[in-house]
């Protein structure tokens, strides 16, 4: 199996899989598969989240935006306690509006890239 070989292969140059990160993920067409290196399971996952976007079997955008978003209120929510303090008004809007822009330009982007395949 592939990943036997890939498991050999980084041990003969001392590198090391490490094997709570490594998930597999496949196709729906079947029986449920079971994955190992060196003996011990690998997680089978429908999903995971690879440099900062969710990659899925079936391509689901609303659920990458929807992640974006929860992304995006968490980002605010850390600054909560700028919002909710004693601070000028004028330091809470710069606050407001950066966070604004951040979402508006992934918006933008994401509106682009889907104007750009669409019009391919």
């Amino acid at each position: 199996m592939i990943t036997e070989q890939n498991h050999r292969e980084s041990r003969r140059v001392c590198l090391k899989i490490i094997m709570h990160k490594t998930k597999v993920m496949c196709n729906n067409l079947g029986r449920k598969q079971h994955f190992a290196i060196g003996g011990e399971m690998l997680e089978v996952v429908k999903e995971y989240v690879h440099l900062g976007q969710i990659v899925t079997v079936e391509p689901n955008p609303e659920s990458e935006i929807t992640r974006r978003i929860r992304m995006g209120w968490i980002a605010f929510g850390k600054h909560s306690q700028i919002m909710n303090g004693n601070l000028p008004l004028t330091l809470k809007r710069k606050v407001y509006n950066k966070q604004l822009h951040l979402a508006s330009a992934y918006l933008w982007s994401r509106n682009t890239e889907a104007y750009t395949e669409g019009s391919a």
